[in-house]
């Protein structure tokens, strides 16, 4: 099986997180403040993960797959790196 994006897959990555309004909270009772803080994505903190990843992966030199390194340069950026 061929490797897919998370877009081809229909998931959602760490930067494409459902908005409160997105979801049907039909039948639940959850505060907005509750919703929101559930949606919400620590950047900083994958700021660092990703960048402690890069730091891991480089331990592998030519034999990291270009495409790897490329996502994780990708991610950095959309998390404003």
């Amino acid at each position: 099986m061929a490797l897919q994006t998370v877009e081809q897959r229909g998931l959602i990555g760490v930067d494409h997180t459902p908005r409160p309004g997105d979801l049907d909270l039909t039948g639940l009772t959850v505060a907005p403040d509750a919703v929101s803080e559930l949606l919400a994505v620590d950047q900083d903190g994958w700021r660092g993960e990703i960048t402690q990843l890069g730091t891991y992966l480089a331990d592998y030199g030519d034999r990291l797959p270009p495409a790897l390194e490329s996502e994780r340069r990708e991610i950095l950026k959309r998390l404003g790196a």
